[in-house]
């Protein structure tokens, strides 16, 4: 539950600080927005099927995308605590 509300709260906090536009940027300072800000903003306004099927696969791409970084750290962790064993 902790997790829970801190990812809430992040997500709508860098989603004020961005900008909260649905644009493509032309540049890394101009405003644009998050795929969780995408999910947080618009899946209460999600009243067509196609709609709400598209946030959810904006999820799925977030979920895969927040499992490879988690995997690459695990990863990275254990072959650095494995050279350490192996040094030291």
């Amino acid at each position: 539950m902790l997790a829970l509300g801190r990812a809430l709260g992040e997500t709508m906090a860098v989603t004020f600080v961005i900008g909260n536009s649905n644009q493509i940027p032309r540049s890394l300072l101009a405003p644009t927005q998050t795929l969780a800000s995408l999910i947080a903003n618009e899946f209460t306004e999600a009243t067509e099927p196609f709609h709400a099927s598209a946030l959810l696969s904006a999820a799925v791409v977030l979920l895969v995308i927040a499992l490879l970084v988690n995997t690459l750290a695990r990863l990275l962790v254990w072959s650095v605590s494995r050279e350490m064993r192996e040094t030291g």
